[in-house]
């Protein structure tokens, strides 16, 4: 991401702040896709012509002659789709992930769940102490 002096804090926030929300409408493309595919499974059969020279005369005295061709049309899920839609939980998982990284940033030092750019001020650091002296005999 950018450090804030390239980017600054308010607008960076912004921008986070959209792309989340915009993010979450990314999985619309692949539900529509998979509504597709389910919505283009037909069959049909392509029934012949009147007086047609294929259509045998007991075909025509049952009162069924049998098509001339039978359609089938089915739209298959290749890679593409797949890799697409990891492409977008991934992309929602990364921004989900600097999101979170930006608001930790942000806490104040003291708050459990901060980072720190910078070494926290010498006052606060531990020290070890000394290892305690034997009494006096």
């Amino acid at each position: 991401w950018a450090p804030p002096r390239v980017l600054p804090e308010r607008r960076r926030n912004a921008m986070l702040g959209v792309f989340e929300a915009m993010g979450k409408w990314s999985l619309i493309d692949s539900l529509m896709i998979f509504i597709l595919m389910a919505a283009m499974k037909m069959d049909f059969d392509i029934p012949p012509a009147d007086g047609a020279a294929n259509a045998t005369a007991a075909a025509h005295a049952a009162g069924a002659a049998p098509p001339v061709a039978s359609v089938s049309v089915e739209v298959m899920p290749t890679g593409g789709i797949t890799l697409f839609t990891l492409g977008v939980v991934l992309s929602l998982v990364l921004t989900a992930a600097v999101v979170h990284m930006h608001k930790t940033l942000r806490l104040p030092h003291h708050h459990p769940s901060a980072r720190t750019l910078r070494p926290a001020p010498a006052a606060t650091r531990a020290t070890p102490s000394p290892p305690p002296s034997p009494p006096p005999s």
